[in-house]
């Protein structure tokens, strides 16, 4: 079954690489490395029931950089063991993989059968939430969400907020459910 995963995700970076290099741009990843990470250790691959992939926000001025060692800086500081999400992007694109999937995430309560996913940004330059996310972003998030769909074809795809009508927060400052209910 592994291997079957392995073949499907370089058929999807293959395809996601070859349109973006037909658009004139350069990939952000490299599915080699992606490859070789799912190969690093039987337990980061472990399988475990998902029902929920939720997105996320940083939270964090648009206009200001916020790298992934200043948001487990951020996560430390709050008293987790590590950055909560499992997967941040960068406003480059660039995905970074931060907390094994085999791990329960600690991005919201209550999150054992739930993948957190958080994108960089979520604020205007004035602080106000809004949409932020780049091209690059855009392309990682979808890429991203197309490979765990396919693992997990039973999770909805939602955001922190649609989480719950007691969640009084913008985050991630888009409508994911409506924006990827077709993946």
């Amino acid at each position: 079954k592994k291997q079957l995963w392995k073949n499907i995700l370089q058929f999807i970076v293959t395809i996601a690489t070859s349109v973006i290099s037909a658009l004139g741009e350069r990939p952000v990843w490299d599915s080699n490395l992606l490859i070789i990470y799912m190969e690093k250790t039987e337990d980061n691959y472990l399988p475990r029931e998902i029902k929920l992939l939720v997105i996320h926000c940083s939270a964090t001025r648009c206009n200001v950089p916020f790298t992934v060692e200043q948001l487990r800086q951020c996560h430390l500081q709050r008293g987790f063991k590590d950055i909560g999400y499992h997967f941040y992007i960068t406003r480059d694109g660039e995905l970074h993989h931060c907390r094994p999937i085999s791990e329960p995430g600690a991005h919201v309560e209550a999150s054992t059968a739930q993948h957190g996913i958080c994108y960089e940004g979520g604020l205007d330059e004035n602080g106000c939430p809004a949409d932020t996310r780049t091209q690059a972003q855009r392309f990682a998030l979808l890429d991203l969400l197309t490979i765990l769909r396919h693992q997990y074809p039973e999770a909805q795809i939602l955001g922190h907020y649609q989480l719950s009508a007691s969640i009084h927060k913008a985050c991630p400052c888009f409508d994911c459910r409506k924006e990827y209910m077709d993946i």
